[in-house]
């Protein structure tokens, strides 16, 4: 039977356990309302869950071995699949996110009736998910968000005499994407999909596939695919899987940013970069030459792929500040039939 803490108000203590559903608190996954199980531990102004209700609240398994706690959910929206399991792992009092990154606990880790206690936000946060909190008419609410997906998808056709897979990849994203040769190929069977052909690691930047960003008026963010595949395929349901990556820029020293800006650009501030963007918008319209639309590209990628700009996907976690670069791996589907 699933049990549940009262609210208990311990005098010369610094904690209290308010029973789960009271008005006081309610807990919120992406907008809808979360029943969790064992209640929250408030510790100096923070709220606590247990390893269970962490594990529900976040979608996540929970997995647990030689004193190594891992909460653990893969990622993945229509045609998108986020090709790493996004973790956050607790060893000892210290949490490590899925790019093992140290997440201090600062000693807030609660061992109570058996049970352990963690801060809600900081493993939230580690597994990508946004933390909102406030409070309104005497009502607190703590609500999470999962990362957000890349809007891609991947239409494939099979030509059976040519053993070819023929699309088209619609990238309705601000930012390009890169990908390369690799592709894996799965059948559908009675256990779900059964991997046919695994896809080489290579480095995606020496072969270089663009997918085109999304911009109204001057791009449909539309790209052929096309790739052999060899082999006769039996009848069935199939799907190819392109790995593809997104580098993100940000988090830089103002001193940095100022340098790589006037390097690159010949500007020192975002302000006059935003100013720049909007002079190659304009060259664009009036004259739509090619020089005037591979300026326009790149100052627009510049900016969507900055945390100055209006990041619309996830990168490596939703409140987190990476080095000056990094990337996110992908692997985006399409599904064809053969008769």
């Amino acid at each position: 039977m699933k049990r549940f803490v009262l609210l208990t108000v311990l005098a010369m203590t610094w904690w209290s356990v308010p029973a789960f559903g009271a008005e006081s608190i309610r807990i919120l996954r992406n907008g809808e309302e979360v029943r969790l199980s064992d209640g929250i531990l408030r510790q100096d102004g923070t709220l606590m869950m247990t390893l269970e209700d962490l594990a529900g609240l976040t979608e996540s398994e929970l997995r647990q071995e030689d004193g190594v706690t891992v909460f653990g959910y893969r990622m993945e929206d229509g045609d998108v699949v986020l090709e790493y399991e996004q973790t956050a792992t607790l060893v000892g009092d210290v949490v490590y996110d899925c790019l093992g990154r140290k997440i201090p606990l600062a000693g807030k880790v609660v061992r109570k009736d058996g049970e352990i206690y963690l801060p809600a936000r900081a493993i939230a946060n580690a597994l990508g998910y946004t933390v909102k909190w406030s409070r309104a008419d005497g009502v607190e609410t703590f609500s999470v968000e999962r990362p957000v997906m890349p809007r891609i998808t991947l239409d494939v056709a099979y030509d059976k005499e040519e053993q070819r897979v023929t699309g088209t990849i619609r990238n309705r994203e601000p930012q390009g994407f890169m990908f390369g040769e690799d592709f894996t190929l799965e059948r559908m069977t009675a256990e779900g999909w059964e991997r046919m052909r695994e896809a080489e690691p290579r480095d995606i930047n020496a072969i270089g596939y663009g997918m085109n960003s999304f911009w109204k008026g001057l791009s449909d963010g539309e790209s052929p695919y096309t790739r052999r595949l060899y082999c006769a395929l039996p009848a069935g349901k199939y799907r190819i899987g392109i790995p593809f990556t997104f580098d993100y820029e940000g988090a830089v020293s103002e001193e940095s940013l100022r340098e790589f800006l006037w390097e690159a650009h010949g500007v020192y501030t975002m302000e006059d970069m935003k100013k720049l963007l909007q002079e190659d918008f304009a060259e664009y319209r009036k004259g739509k030459t090619s020089d005037d639309l591979w300026s326009l590209w790149f100052s627009l990628e510049f900016i969507y792929s900055t945390q100055w700009g209006n990041m619309a996907f996830y990168f490596a976690g939703a409140d987190s500040k990476p080095e000056y670069h990094t990337s996110t791996y992908y692997v985006l589907y399409g599904e064809f039939e053969v008769e």
